[in-house]
């Protein structure tokens, strides 16, 4: 895309120069000017839409990562409860066996 854009202002600056002197410019450089800039156009709405498509990934992914910390401190919670109630159940049938 670089490249296109280089291309059609330096092409720009030609015809421009050559306006400006009374020169006429063929139908084909001006042709070939109106497809670089649809190009350029092109290219830059093409990098656009993958810039925003970039950015709803960004988003996503962060959403993704907030729900997978959430089901790990969950699950964390979860260990931590049945470790507690495991070490109940020990103490009462430890305590039972006691008796």
């Amino acid at each position: 895309m670089k490249n296109i854009k280089v291309t059609a202002l330096a092409l720009s600056a030609v015809l421009s120069g050559a306006v400006l002197t009374g020169c006429g410019v063929p139908q084909e450089v001006m042709d070939h000017l109106a497809s670089l800039d649809s190009q350029v156009a092109a290219a830059q709405s093409t990098a656009n839409e993958a810039l925003r498509m970039a950015k709803a990934a960004d988003h996503i992914a962060f959403q993704a990562n907030q729900g997978a910390m959430t089901a790990d401190e969950l699950a964390r919670m979860a260990i931590s409860c049945c470790d507690a109630n495991s070490h109940r159940l020990n103490t009462m049938f430890h305590n039972m066996q006691k008796k």
